[in-house]
């Protein structure tokens, strides 16, 4: 059994437990007994423990987003449609595991978890992204990423509290998030073809300059 299969078998079994026990060492000890492995092995599959629980389950979650979006026909889509699809999706694929989600945030927002939960954030956003059909690899390739890191973790502290059927207040907020983003885009677009047309001031201070010492 290779170690990816031991993390996903004890993910798979720990499920039923990381509602109450959340992502502990608790919940790791209990799905490795169930699970009837080895707790060296399982220690070597999760050196750091819970640690590795949770970012196991957030990576995990990341592949079945991209096996779903795969089924889908994005490229048809306007961008703002691909990315309020794929954060549905994901809605979609943890709306059963609500109790879980939030020990996970609960569990990466403790001190020294930082730094791994900005990863797996990333790690998501960029899924989204190259799923989409971004092809940015200049600034836009991060900012692109770092805007939508803050639609998602807004979207999922509104999703914790909404208690409307079928999450349609959530579904509501991320148009309206997506909106907003779409709108800074633009004024990103005019400004930038604005600059464009301004002429060098620099340079032509510079000559100014030049032809002043002459």
């Amino acid at each position: 059994m290779s170690m990816e299969d031991i993390r996903e078998t004890i993910l798979t079994v720990a499920m039923a437990d990381l509602a109450f026990d959340g992502f502990s060492h608790k919940t790791l000890s209990a799905a490795t007994r169930r699970a009837g492995l080895d707790g060296d092995l399982v220690a070597m599959a999760f050196p750091r423990g819970p640690l590795d629980l949770a970012v196991h389950y957030t990576n995990r979650l990341d592949q079945r987003l991209l096996s779903a979006l795969e089924l889908l026909d994005l490229p048809a889509m306007k961008i703002r449609q691909r990315i309020a699809t794929a954060l549905n999706a994901r809605l979609d694929l943890i709306a059963g595991e609500r109790e879980v989600y939030r020990q996970l945030i609960q569990f990466f927002a403790l001190p020294g978890h930082l730094v791994a939960a900005s990863k797996s954030l990333y790690r998501t956003v960029d899924v989204i992204w190259l799923a989409a059909g971004d092809t940015a690899t200049d600034y836009n390739f991060y900012t692109k990423r770092l805007i939508l890191g803050g639609v998602l973790s807004a979207t999922t502290l509104f999703w914790l509290q909404d208690d409307s059927e079928g999450f349609q207040q959530t579904r509501d907020f991320i148009d309206r998030r997506i909106n907003d983003v779409m709108q800074i885009e633009k004024a990103k677009a005019k400004a930038a073809s604005y600059l464009t047309k301004l002429p060098d001031l620099a340079g032509s201070f510079a000559r100014w300059r030049y032809r002043g010492a002459r």
